[in-house]
């Protein structure tokens, strides 16, 4: 039983490191800075933990949405009647 707890304890101690909502961890709604001094907790996430290059989805999106625009000037540059001069 003294096993199980310990375990538990460390699975939630990792569930609040790393912001995680489970069971064992629950979900913590804080609105003001008295809610988190109260709990001892803290509202910033580590720097280290912000990610420095865009995930593969965004950069894909990001070309196909850029793709699109320039298929579609292309298009309506091939509509547009000759300018009479």
């Amino acid at each position: 039983m003294t096993e199980e707890l310990s375990d538990s304890k460390k699975w939630i101690r990792l569930g609040v490191e790393q912001r995680l909502v489970t069971p064992l961890t629950g979900a913590v709604v804080l609105e003001t800075k008295k809610d988190y001094e109260k709990y001892n907790l803290s509202n910033r996430v580590a720097s280290t933990d912000l990610p420095s290059v865009p995930e593969p989805g965004t950069l894909g999106l990001l070309a196909l949405a850029g793709g699109a625009h320039w298929i579609a000037r292309r298009r309506a540059a091939r509509k547009k009647p000759p300018v009479a001069a």
